[in-house]
Formats: C-alpha cells, sequence, structure tokens
C-alpha cells in the first residue's frame, strides 16, 4: 500500500509583483519527510512557501494539502493539517504567553468553544520544549526577539498539524535555541 503524500505541488509558478521566482514546480512531501528551501534574500522562498501554504495562489499549477486543494479543504481542515510559521509577525495585543500559544489549539476548537484543560496541557508542552515553560504568564510585549520566534514555535507545535511550513525558524535565537529548535 502506498502512501499519499502530505504536500504535493503540480506545475505551480510562483511570482509577486510581475516577477516569476518559480516555474513548473512539481514536489511531492511524503509524511516524515523533511525539505529545505535555500536560496538568497529576495529570491522568493517566503512567496513560495506561503503558496504551498495556501495563503497565496499560485500563478499557475495547483497545490494539493494530503490530496486536496486548499480551496477543496476549507481552512479549518486546511489548518488541522497545515501549521504556518511566517517570518515575522507582532503582537498587536497584551496577552501572556501561555494565552498566544493557545491560538494554536483554534483549529480544533468549535465555533465559540474555549480551550479545555486538555488544550492549556498541550500549549504548556510546547512551551517547554522551547524552553518558555517558566514564562506561560509574561506579557508577550515584554518579550526579547529571540523569546518572541520561541514562543511563535510554541504556537505552532500547540497547532499539532501533521505538516510544518516554517520560514525562516531560527530567525532571532541564539546558538543553543537554534541547536534544540532544529
Amino acid at each position: 500500500m502506498s502512501l499519499a503524500p502530505l504536500l504535493c505541488a503540480r506545475q505551480v509558478a510562483v511570482g509577486l509583483a510581475g516577477r516569476v521566482f518559480c516555474r513548473d514546480l512539481d514536489l511531492r512531501l511524503m509524511p516524515g519527510e523533511s525539505l529545505a528551501v535555500l536560496g538568497r534574500n529576495g529570491v522568493g522562498k517566503s512567496t513560495l512557501l506561503a503558496v504551498l501554504a495556501g495563503l497565496r495562489p499560485p500563478l499557475a499549477g495547483e497545490v494539493l494539502l494530503a490530496g486536496r486543494t486548499y480551496a477543496a479543504s476549507g481552512a479549518r481542515a486546511s489548518a488541522l493539517l497545515r501549521g504556518w510559521l511566517p517570518q515575522g509577525r507582532s503582537e498587536a495585543f497584551s496577552s501572556t504567553v501561555l494565552e498566544t500559544a493557545l491560538i494554536g489549539r483554534h483549529p480544533h476548537l468549535a465555533r465559540w468553544a474555549w480551550e479545555s484543560a486538555n488544550d492549556a496541557a498541550i500549549a504548556r508542552q510546547a512551551l517547554a520544549a522551547v524552553g518558555m515553560a517558566d514564562l506561560a504568564q509574561r506579557d508577550v510585549q515584554t518579550l526579547s526577539g529571540g523569546e518572541r520566534q520561541r514562543l511563535a514555535i510554541a504556537t505552532v507545535l500547540t497547532q499539532a498539524p501533521q505538516i510544518y511550513l516554517l520560514d525562516e525558524p531560527l530567525a532571532h535565537l541564539d546558538l543553543n535555541h537554534q541547536i534544540a529548535v532544529l
């Protein structure tokens, strides 16, 4: 029995502002596989990841997540399968580290539902995995750049998707945290 690819790109073209970064991309990423996209600044890595995450449409071709297009799956089902860590993010509102990590559980909740004790336990476990368990009650607006990046990673871990699309996950991290994240 053959497993289906978790992420599949068929003849995908990616571009932005009249520039095409990638043409005719065929990609099959199976469960358990890892892929790194390397390149210089400004060559379209983030744009490619956004297309693979279903956040931007490709110029041509199609992207399938677990055999279905993002449009066919819908936002919630896609978020249960795909975790996305953007290159940069900021917290506009004051909240605790734990409350922010719990955002990762939102795809698992019914409309108007609150996070359960189990959701909080999953978030605390993710915070511990990135060395932030002792900061759970701290205000996110007081965190350093590296702490914010570790919290962003913990939030995606809390989501517990089947595939992680991470754009520069080691940014702002000191060497010991880079190694731990890898």
